[in-house]
């Protein structure tokens, strides 16, 4: 279903985008899916990102083949000290560079997710009245979100209670787009590239692109737990590079386990092949990993991380639980034993876990990049 202006069937389509936003995966992943989507509608299609001069999007980016262009610059701290009077200095100076950016490349839209890079570039093209879209992943705004609500065109969010937190924002319910592979790997297919057998149970711990110390040291104190309970179980763990070695010694302590499989690595691109392949995912609640899970269909064991900005991680995460497609664990609560009580439940109980990949995927948005697309069509 097409939802506004079918994009597959207009002869109008072709157009040129800018995409800004950085220094996370949170924020750079949903614009890989987007800018996939534009150029799966029009091959023609120019799209360059513009971001931050040392965020992940520098990898990220040219790896899935987009020119990306820099601005220097520093992020605002939560709370006032000299620091913030040089980071306000910065992205001073970034605006007339963005500016410069935005005369130069002439888009037909410019589409941003958050992190300084992109406050500055929309804020330079709501100045030259440029059609601009704002995609809020969290069910808080963030600072730059609640900065310029007012000014660009259209507020995209992903959770309906966003909009009662932005009066006078000119907000619509889209979701988050994701990349392709997330909407098409089957399970079958994830499970036999994972080599994960027909009757494990397979658990995916993820932090995030930066990993999350609080999961890897959980996962350090399940494994000797699952080990001994000596059920078919699969763990796949996404731990970063400084937890690597310990993961690895862990990997090296449990090989050739009869019943327990845990395979440590620092970061995969290909995250949907891990969550097509899981029973159930264990990570943090920001809003790009949730929209991720829900449009695979994941049962989730959410621990937000607690000092998110407005502990934004807890309201996505309380959406999830109240919906029935996560259990939400407090980063205090957190341990081996903990963790071993909530995989037993869900192992105990297949039905329960079923019900919450139903819930999981209601709460998904697989046509967001389309409804996106559709609305740059429509105010350009």
């Amino acid at each position: 279903m097409c939802r506004g202006v079918c994009l597959r069937k207009s002869r109008r389509w072709t157009m040129d985008l800018v995409l800004t936003g950085g220094g996370t995966g949170g924020h750079i992943c949903p614009l890989l899916g987007l800018a996939d989507t534009a150029r799966s509608l029009d091959p023609s299609t120019q799209v360059t990102f513009i971001g931050e001069a040392s965020g992940l999007e520098n990898r990220l980016v040219p790896a899935a083949g987009y020119p990306l262009r820099a601005l220097k610059g520093r992020p605002l701290p939560r709370r006032f000290s000299p620091a913030s009077i040089r980071a306000l200095l910065t992205l001073a100076a970034a605006v007339p560079r963005a500016t410069a950016l935005l005369r130069d490349l002439a888009p037909s839209a410019v589409i941003g997710t958050g992190g300084y890079a992109s406050a500055c570039v929309l804020y330079a093209a709501a100045r030259l009245r440029l059609p601009t879209l704002l995609i809020e992943l969290n069910a808080v705004p963030g600072r730059t979100t609640r900065a310029l609500a007012r000014r660009v065109t259209r507020v995209c969010t992903q959770f309906e209670e966003t909009a009662t937190h932005l009066p006078g924002g000119r907000c619509e319910l889209t979701g988050s787009p994701v990349r392709a592979p997330f909407l098409t790997v089957s399970r079958e297919t994830a499970r036999a590239q994972l080599a994960v057998g027909p009757e494990d149970f397979c658990v995916l711990v993820f932090g995030g692109s930066q990993a999350a110390r609080t999961l890897n040291l959980a996962v350090e104190q399940v494994l000797p737990l699952l080990a001994a309970a000596g059920r078919p179980l699969c763990v796949r763990h996404l731990c970063g590079e400084t937890f690597l070695p310990t993961a690895e010694g862990l990997a090296a302590q449990y090989a050739g386990h009869p019943s327990l499989a845990y395979r440590p690595e620092a970061y995969r691109d290909d995250l949907w092949t891990l969550l097509s392949a899981a029973d159930v995912v264990v990570c943090r609640a920001g809003g790009s990993s949730l929209s991720e899970l829900s449009v695979v269909g994941v049962p989730a064991i959410l621990v937000p991380y607690p000092f998110a900005t407005d502990d934004h991680q807890a309201r996505n995460a309380a959406s999830f639980r109240d919906r029935g497609a996560a259990v939400v664990v407090p980063d205090r609560e957190l341990s081996g034993t903990r963790l071993v009580q909530e995989l037993t439940a869900l192992l105990d109980d297949p039905q329960r876990g079923e019900t919450m990949r139903r819930q999981a995927l209601s709460a998904g948005f697989p046509e967001a990049a389309e409804h996106l697309l559709s609305l740059v069509l429509a105010l350009t």
